[in-house]
């Protein structure tokens, strides 16, 4: 039994590729972690960082680092003009909001310290 249908004249014209309304928005806030992210290749990530501010994006950097635990490992960054937020072991999507921003987009090694201070998964206790 073959089933029959038509595309319409829309889906059949639509470039997915297209898209850049979003450019026309406030920028989505993309976070990006320091240790284990950007410093396992710093040349690299900086040249990732600089590719998604230029289609539109505003890059930030997160780290649950501490304002004292060698600030100077990311002055390079801050020398390029990226915002440093250092949210002392408190959960990086907390802490952003509690700042007033909205990150729509997190790249970071451990998925965990977005969620959960001190970036570790709650304890559960199995019986």
């Amino acid at each position: 039994m073959e089933h029959e249908f038509e595309i319409s004249q829309a889906v059949r014209t639509l470039d997915p590729w297209a898209r850049t309304a979003f450019l026309d928005e406030d920028p989505k806030v993309i976070a990006v972690d320091f240790d284990e992210t950007i410093s396992d290749n710093e040349a690299g990530w900086t040249l990732v960082l600089s590719l998604l501010e230029k289609i539109g994006y505003h890059v930030v950097i997160c780290t649950m680092r501490k304002p004292t635990e060698y600030p100077e490992d990311l002055k390079f960054l801050v020398d390029k003009g990226y915002a440093v937020f250092y949210t002392s072991r408190q959960a990086k999507q907390e802490y952003m909001a509690a700042q007033g921003i909205k990150v729509a987009i997190w790249i970071d090694d451990n998925v965990s310290a977005i969620l959960f201070d001190n970036g570790m998964l709650p304890c559960v206790r199995l019986n």
